[in-house]
């Protein structure tokens, strides 16, 4: 008797091991992000961490306002309001640009939303010589 419950204990935690191991497998990161865009949602599995995907999904931010973004290599989710803000001022640069500019005053300046809006009249070069740094 004690030798098929054994057999039953050792049945049951190889059917909970296969079953959590295939779950796994088809485990979709993504899953409660709501928003319906295919390509959206590929782009953030492809360029996001977990952590950043975290962020997205607790803050519900929607892909269009960093989709734009996520390809470029600087590329940081939790300063999309910054590019968008920069894109308003500057239409004319490209998303890499935008990111790489923001990331750059962000590590070089102390107020990022001043140094973006003083970017509205005046260069890159010249809002960086402001605040005493220079390009890379």
């Amino acid at each position: 008797m004690i030798y098929k419950r054994g057999l039953l204990y050792i049945a049951i935690l190889l059917i909970f091991g296969a079953s959590f191991y295939r779950m796994n497998l088809h485990f979709n990161r993504l899953s409660r992000y709501p928003y319906d865009d295919e390509e959206a949602k590929l782009l953030i599995d492809k360029y996001m961490n977990d952590e950043d995907i975290e962020y997205i999904i607790e803050y519900s931010i929607a892909p269009e306002n960093f989709i734009d973004f996520i390809q470029s290599k600087y590329f940081s989710v939790y300063r999309y309001p910054a590019y968008q803000k920069l894109q308003e001022i500057r239409w004319d640069l490209p998303p890499e640009e935008i990111v790489f500019e923001v990331e750059y005053l962000f590590n070089h300046v102390d107020n990022l939303d001043e140094a973006i809006e003083r970017m509205a009249s005046h260069s890159f070069e010249e809002v960086l010589a402001s605040y005493g740094a220079e390009l890379p």
